[in-house]
């Protein structure tokens, strides 16, 4: 079986489907490369900006005419957009400490559709209520901006480890090395106060990414972290910045497994941003995305690694052998990234990628496959890793009383997929590959390459050719 992932279409190469018009709240860095991947989505344009920063609403402008995006509205007051009636969807990209608000207004405002960038919120008794809200809207789809499940290599990650490609899920690392936080208008991301700090502003991705893969219930959090050397010296109003900028969190899980967070903000000299390993009884699996602002990849490079070991083979050496096995060489390739997804955006393809399902997702009336749960379980377990080193001890999560939401999103991903309809000029991409014989159609085994439904060619090869 033959994969190919399908490239952007081109803008203006148009069908029959209407366009999906966004209403973006928040013009910052987020909002604007919500802008750009949308600029390449088929079938989709921005209708309305609001920012209340009058330079962040000019930078937005200069985008949609740069990606002649046509009449779009700019307006300063949030609830001036929601109440704009023919906006299918609504994205939530304002500073964290305001999101509360502004979803609250939204569902206010019957939004048929939102997307709320990370973190949902910033404080778990806040993410409990935007949960009360969610069930109490069953008509407005919900979904939280966690696209580093749809960076390629990670998704493909995510894919074999969930189709057992490596056996039983033991451990799990996740390492972050990069660039301090920019600066944000108001200097607002510099206080704990407005963000929830980093291990709920920055590393509720990868909480998120620990929680789908390993899908087992966290039990403990144990962290040790500081703020060590980035902004020691910023004053603002005579308040002194006070967010961490370097952790180690391990987190156990009720299944026995166990998951390491390495976050470092001050360590841009490195050649890749995020690199992920899972390792299990029968395997490991690694995968990579490069230093952040790369507008190329090196295809020689790889940034998927797996390599699988046969468990019995282990266990009949443990009674007989005195000597180190022979070598196992995993496999190394490169899961390329159009050019066009890195030029527009900043996280190898995967804000486009997000967008794309949200769009497929509002359109036929399909749940979010992030969803408020995951977003809060996400902030629940940031939470958890403060605490833990405010207080210098282990933090257990029955402390945050957040396990009767783990035990409703486990009912959740525990539920057969339906399958996906097509849908013409917006295919969606594919969460993970262990959904692709759900998703194909019947292949003749000519190596022909043919669409599927998820957005990706598929060809099958007889073995005789």
């Amino acid at each position: 079986l033959l994969l190919f992932p399908s490239p952007p279409p081109a803008r203006g190469a148009m069908n029959n489907a209407s366009v999906f018009k966004f209403g973006i709240v928040g013009g910052g860095c987020i909002g604007q490369e919500h802008i750009r991947n949308i600029s390449v989505l088929e079938n989709a344009t921005v209708a309305a900006v609001c920012d209340p920063h009058e330079k962040s609403r000019q930078q937005c402008e200069g985008l949609v005419a740069k990606f002649k995006m046509g009449n779009v509205k700019f307006v300063a007051d949030h609830k001036e957009l929601l109440a704009m009636p023919d906006l299918d969807g609504i994205i939530i990209a304002t500073p964290n400490h305001t999101h509360f608000q502004v979803i609250k207004d939204a569902f206010a405002a019957k939004v048929k559709s939102m997307l709320v960038e990370k973190p949902l919120c910033i404080t778990v008794e806040e993410c409990k209520e935007v949960l009360d809200l969610v069930e109490a809207n069953p008509d407005t789809m919900f979904w939280v901006g966690m696209e580093y499940r749809y960076i390629p290599s990670v998704d493909r990650l995510i894919s074999e480890v969930h189709r057992g490609s490596i056996g039983s899920v033991k451990m799990l690392s996740i390492r972050e090395h990069r660039f301090p936080f920019l600066r944000k208008v108001g200097n607002w991301n510099r206080f704990k106060e407005n963000t929830g700090d980093t291990l709920v502003e920055k590393c509720c991705h990868f909480f998120d990414l620990m929680l789908h893969i390993v899908a087992s219930k966290p039990i403990r959090v144990f962290g040790s972290g500081g703020q060590d050397v980035n902004h020691l010296d910023e004053s603002y109003d005579g308040k002194k910045s006070n967010i961490l900028d370097n952790a180690f969190v391990i987190v156990d899980f009720e299944g026995g497994q166990r998951a390491c967070l390495d976050i470092c903000m001050f360590a841009e000299a490195s050649k890749n941003q995020e690199e992920i390993c899972v390792v299990g009884d029968a395997g490991k699996v690694e995968a990579c995305a490069p230093a952040h602002g790369a507008k190329a990849i090196d295809v020689d490079i790889p940034n998927f690694v797996i390599g699988r070991v046969d468990p019995s083979t282990r266990r009949r050496r443990a009674e007989s052998d005195d000597q180190p096995p022979a070598p196992v060489v995993p496999e190394a390739s490169h899961i390329e990234i159009d050019e066009r997804l890195m030029e527009v955006g900043a996280h190898c393809g995967a804000t486009y990628y997000e967008l794309e399902a949200f769009v497929f997702a509002a359109r036929h009336g399909e749940a979010a496959q992030v969803d408020a749960l995951d977003g809060a379980l996400a902030v629940a377990l940031g939470v958890a890793a403060h605490r833990s080193i405010d207080e210098k001890r282990i933090v257990e999560m029955s402390e945050l009383e957040v396990d009767k939401y783990w035990e409703l999103r486990h009912r959740k991903h525990t539920k057969p997929l339906r399958q996906r309809g097509t849908m013409s000029g917006a295919n969606s991409y594919s969460e993970s590959l262990q959904n692709l014989a759900n998703l194909a159609t019947a292949l003749p085994s000519d190596g022909v390459k043919h669409l599927q439904q998820d957005g990706w060619d598929m060809a099958l090869r007889a073995d005789d050719q």
